[in-house]
């Protein structure tokens, strides 16, 4: 049960930091978002 919700939270909390990254795309976001990015297409492959 308390692996599913910090799953879903972990999830939520990504999306969050992705969409913030994209409004304010300034260049450190820039490279947080590629960092996130090649951990999203990680966890998409598996």
């Amino acid at each position: 049960m308390f692996t599913l919700s910090i799953i879903s939270l972990v999830i939520y909390v990504i999306l969050l930091i992705y969409i913030v990254s994209k409004i304010l795309y300034a260049n450190d976001y820039v490279r947080v978002n590629k960092q996130y990015s090649e951990s999203l297409n990680y966890v998409y492959v598996k």
